[in-house]
């Protein structure tokens, strides 16, 4: 019987913990899906359901976890090859000795000036919150600031209204150079966990502190901002922005020369939702009206142009 009641708690408990997964995933999702719609101008023509929303949550979570993967590998290498040193000079006696006074030193001192040392290193972790984190806040904005680029992609500047940082960003989307916006994506992700890193050592250096919930909450505060804000710049950054070309036949007259300039942006029960990238506008047709629809495979709708190269006789 206690066995019974053991196994419908864990039940229970995994249940719950599912359906916060869900939970998670689907608002990160709805996050990405209307990030991108925003980006692209097109945010109030192609609602999407849950199960859209769910697979984008899920699939931030498989690359961002990728890349978050890398970075600390990359920084637990350089914590390994900095210990390196030290472990060869603990083999030696004359080095052990030195490394054993050393900290006696500053554990004594440590001890002695207890409150002065904490509030030494509460005052840099201060510092390091509002530089760089705060003032690198921008990285996080200037993806953002982007929209309507199915309007704009095709001109040769982008909008006056950008910010600098903004206008730079802008450029790497419309030609579709991903190798810079994944330089800027792991730029995020190593500030991130430099906000969470701050974040633990406040809470460590002043757990004995009065106020302390207080001290904290600017720390806090920043690590939920960068929170929120990486999952809209994954969907600016990282995620593929591409759709499949539409040729159909339609009872409509504009759209019964339908060709490969078409995008098809979305299909639902009831109509066909396509881009024409000439003229910029999109077109509604119902499913009743369409005779015959070819659908090829999606394509990358901002590519990267390379230059041209001469050819030498």
């Amino acid at each position: 019987m206690k066995l019974i009641k053991e196994v419908a708690k864990l039940i229970g408990w995994l249940a719950g913990a599912l359906t916060g997964i869900t939970a998670i995933m689907y608002a990160f999702g709805y996050l990405i899906a209307q990030t991108q719609l925003h980006l692209l101008g097109i945010d109030a023509l192609l609602p999407s359901g849950r199960e859209y929303y769910l697979r984008e949550g899920a699939n931030f979570f498989i690359v961002t976890g990728q890349k978050l993967g890398l970075v600390v590998l990359g920084l637990i290498a350089l914590v390994v090859i900095g210990c390196i040193p030290l472990s060869i000079l603990t083999k030696s006696e004359k080095g052990a000795r030195g490394l054993a006074r050393m900290k006696e030193r500053l554990l004594g001192t440590g001890q002695k000036h207890q409150w002065l040392w904490q509030a030494a290193i509460l005052l840099l972790l201060v510092i390091l919150l509002f530089f760089p984190l705060v003032h690198n806040l921008d990285l996080f904005r200037a993806p953002l600031g982007l929209s309507g680029l199915l309007y704009t992609a095709q001109d040769l500047t982008p909008p006056q209204s950008l910010s600098s940082d903004s206008s730079t960003v802008w450029k790497w989307v419309s030609t579709g150079d991903t190798k810079r916006l994944n330089s800027h994506y792991y730029s995020l992700l190593i500030h991130f966990l430099f906000a969470g890193f701050l974040m633990v050592a406040v809470q460590r250096v002043t757990s004995s502190w009065p106020l302390r919930s207080l001290i904290v909450f600017p720390f806090l505060l920043v690590f939920a901002i960068y929170l929120f804000l990486l999952p809209l710049n994954y969907a600016v950054l990282q995620k593929r922005i591409e759709f499949p070309v539409a040729t159909l036949v339609s009872s409509f007259e504009k759209a019964s020369t339908l060709s490969g300039q078409w995008l098809l942006l979305n299909k639902t029960e009831q109509e066909f939702i396509l881009w024409d990238q000439v003229e910029k506008k999109a077109l509604w047709i119902p499913k009743d009206k369409v005779v015959k629809v070819e659908i090829g495979r999606p394509q990358a709708v901002f590519k990267r142009e390379l230059p041209k190269t001469k050819e030498v006789r």
